[in-house]
C-alpha cells in the first residue's frame, strides 16, 4: 500500500510540472514590429522546463513603461502612431518583458519596377511605406513572396534574377500590399533579332553628317534613343515604313509596329557636332491575362482599403 501512494504521488508530481509555465518565448525575440493600425495580437509561445510547448497556456498582458498605447489582456495592441512600449506578458510562474515598435504604415508605393539579367541581383527592395505622419517606415515586419521561381528568387531582402522573362514580388505588411514588378532580359547583338524579353542596345558617338540605320524584327516595338536632351534633340530619327506614335514618357522615343520593311534611322546633321547616344529597341510583351477575382478574406479586404501613391 505505502509502494502504490508513493507511485501515484510521483505521477501526478511530473504530471503537473509538464503542465507548468516555465519559459515565453517570442519567435521575433524581445522587439516586435507592429506595423498595422488595428489591434494586433503579439506573438508568444510558452514551454515547460522540459521544453515541450504549452499550446493551450494562457497569457496575460500588461503595460509596462513608454508611449501610452492601447494593451489589452489578452496581448492586443492597437498602434495608431507612432512610438514604443514595454509590454509583460505572464503564464503562470514565466514572465518576459517585450520592447513593441509601433511603426503603423498608412500608404505604400506603387509602380515600382526592376531590370535584371540572368544571375544579377538587385539591391535591397521595401514596400516604400510612410506611416500617419508622412515619414518614410524603416522598421518592417512583412511578408515577400515572388510568383515564378523560374524568373527570379528571393534571397536576404534581394531579388537574384535566373531566366529571362516577367513576374513579380507580393509585399505584405501591416494592413497594406503592393507589387515590384520584375523584368528579366538578356540584349541580343542585332536589332533583327529583337524579341520578347531581348532588346537590343547601341551606344554610339555620331560624326556630322553621319547617318545609321537598323533593320528590326516585326512587332510592337519600343525605340529609345538616350543622351544628352540638347544632343538627342538636334538628330533627325525616325522610322520608316512602320506605324509609330510618340510615346509620352520620352521626348525621344516612340512605339512603332514594324513589319519585315520597316527601318530605323539616325541622322547627325552636317552642321552638328560629335553625337553621343544610345539606341534601344525593346518587344513590348502584354501582360498576362488576369486571374478570376476572389471573394476577398477580412484580411484582403483592409489591405484594399491601403492608399498607395506613386514613387
Amino acid at each position: 500500500m505505502r509502494m502504490t501512494l508513493v507511485v501515484v504521488f510521483v505521477g501526478l508530481a511530473a504530471g503537473c510540472a509538464d503542465r507548468a509555465p516555465a519559459r515565453i518565448a517570442s519567435h521575433r525575440g524581445d522587439t516586435v514590429v507592429v506595423n498595422s493600425r488595428r489591434p494586433t495580437p503579439l506573438p508568444a509561445r510558452v514551454f515547460n522546463a522540459g521544453g515541450r510547448e504549452l499550446s493551450s497556456a494562457v497569457v496575460s498582458w500588461r503595460y509596462v513603461q513608454g508611449d501610452r498605447f492601447t494593451v489589452d489582456d489578452s496581448g492586443r495592441v492597437t498602434c495608431d502612431r507612432r512610438g514604443e512600449v514595454r509590454v509583460l506578458a505572464t503564464s503562470g510562474a514565466a514572465q518576459r518583458e517585450v520592447t513593441v515598435l509601433c511603426r503603423p504604415i498608412a500608404t505604400v508605393r506603387l509602380g515600382t519596377s526592376l531590370v535584371l539579367r540572368p544571375g544579377e541581383e538587385s539591391d535591397a527592395y521595401d514596400l516604400g511605406g510612410r506611416g500617419p505622419d508622412g515619414l518614410p517606415v524603416l522598421e518592417v515586419a512583412g511578408v515577400a513572396s515572388i510568383r515564378d521561381s523560374n524568373v527570379a528568387v528571393l534571397r536576404n531582402g534581394t531579388i537574384v534574377a535566373r531566366g529571362i522573362g516577367r513576374t513579380a514580388v507580393d509585399l505584405e505588411a501591416g494592413d497594406c500590399r503592393t507589387i515590384v514588378g520584375v523584368d528579366v532580359e538578356l540584349p541580343v547583338d542585332s536589332a533583327h533579332h529583337v524579341a520578347d524579353f531581348r532588346p537590343f542596345e547601341e551606344t554610339m558617338t555620331l560624326a556630322p553628317g553621319e547617318v545609321r540605320a537598323w533593320r528590326p524584327s516585326p512587332g510592337l516595338t519600343y525605340v529609345h534613343l538616350f543622351g544628352d536632351s540638347a544632343v538627342t534633340a538636334s538628330l533627325s530619327f525616325g522610322v520608316l515604313e512602320a506605324n509609330c506614335a510618340r510615346l509620352r514618357r520620352d521626348y525621344r522615343a516612340v512605339s512603332c509596329v514594324m513589319n519585315t520593311a520597316s527601318v530605323v534611322a539616325l541622322k547627325n546633321p552636317h552642321n552638328g557636332k560629335e553625337a553621343r547616344v544610345r539606341l534601344r529597341l525593346e518587344r513590348v510583351v502584354p501582360p498576362k491575362p488576369q486571374s478570376p477575382i476572389k471573394r476577398p478574406t477580412t484580411r484582403d479586404a483592409a489591405n484594399a482599403l491601403c492608399p498607395q501613391y506613386f514613387g
